[in-house]
């Protein structure tokens, strides 16, 4: 069984835990619906406790057996980081109408079959992400990690 997984740290791509996920599927970028806090003192921490930005990072296609025997133990869920699914938002690959289902030009949400502006939506998916309480270090205000290390 697959399981969708949003990372927002050291297990992105050109990341140095990334390695992890060489079996899994990049799916696209992605950012959370809610807002949280994001600090960090060396690695990330996301914490559901209070309310500052959308967290940013990346989606991935992971099997039951990398999400529970790999990354599970990698971020010690489940006594420092927490595990819970939550609300993510990614862009929505294949644009299409809202009025006739038909292929949207994404530079200017034209609709290819009425030739008139149509709304188009983001995906909104449920994916597990790992929160962790600690507050110590740098507050990213804008949901963004940024490393510390070089590959």
């Amino acid at each position: 069984m697959s399981e969708l997984l949003f990372v927002y740290g050291t297990l992105q791509k050109d990341h140095i835990n990334n390695w992890m996920l060489k079996n899994s599927v990049f799916v696209s970028n992605a950012w959370t619906k809610k807002q949280y806090a994001m600090y960090q003192d060396g690695i990330p921490y996301v914490t559901n406790k209070k309310r500052v930005s959308q967290i940013y990072g990346e989606l991935w296609l992971v099997s039951e057996a990398i999400l529970k025997q790999v990354v599970d133990p990698l971020e010690g869920h489940p006594s420092w980081y927490k595990r819970e699914q939550v609300s993510i938002m990614s862009p929505n690959e294949e644009l299409t109408s809202n009025c006739c289902g038909a292929k949207v030009y994404e530079e200017t949400d034209i609709c290819g079959a009425c030739n008139d502006h149509c709304d188009v939506e983001d995906f909104e998916e449920y994916a597990w992400i790992y929160f962790n309480d600690c507050t110590k270090g740098k507050l990213m205000e804008r949901g963004r990690f940024i490393p510390t290390y070089k590959i």
